[in-house]
């Protein structure tokens, strides 16, 4: 397979965990504002939410950072640092809800002293919050982990799918005009 080949495959990826994540996005901040106080009641929910949310990004993430790697793009590259500058704790909160029955007990890989993680991390509080903060934005918290502000978030993964989706059509399809991004 070419790297075209590879690139169209990955590109293709990208559209489906694009609109997944465009979804999750729109029910979590509509959960938020439709019951921003009291909203444990639909806790099932709020997992399941704020996983789809959290996995759809984080392999929208993936992909393009394969991609960057492909093409050897340094400022591609620079937009996965700048990530985990911005959200420190993006990887972990969804490795977490991935495996939560493990950490609701304190069995979590990230909790468990070893070799790879020489400093466990200490959980408490909900294991999992959807609120608006006090400028009225939603965020996603799991347990005591820095929120993620999905505006904020949302701003940060647009600009990279813009950058991306621009330069895959300048290999993939160079002598067509690029009308940007049509999930």
């Amino acid at each position: 397979m070419n790297t075209q080949e590879k690139l169209i495959i990955l590109r293709d990826s990208l559209h489906s965990t694009w609109q997944e994540y465009g979804a999750s996005f729109e029910l979590i901040d509509n959960i938020a504002r439709n019951n921003p106080l009291n909203i444990s009641e639909i806790f099932i929910n709020k997992k399941l939410f704020a996983f789809a949310f959290l996995t759809s990004t984080r392999s929208y993430i993936r992909i393009g950072d394969k991609i960057a790697k492909i093409l050897e793009d340094d400022n591609l590259q620079g937009y996965k640092k700048n990530l985990d500058n911005e959200f420190p704790d993006h990887k972990n909160s969804r490795d977490i809800l991935e495996h939560l029955e493990d950490y609701l007990i304190g069995k979590g890989n990230l909790q468990i002293k070893s070799k790879k993680n020489p400093n466990p991390i200490v959980l408490n509080g909900e294991p999992i919050s959807i609120f608006l903060d006090d400028r009225k934005v939603t965020n996603i918290q799991i347990f005591n982990l820095a929120p993620i502000d999905i505006s904020k978030f949302a701003y940060w993964i647009d600009g990279f799918n813009f950058y991306l989706q621009k330069k895959l059509h300048k290999i993939i399809s160079p002598h067509e005009e690029w009308k940007g991004f049509n999930p």
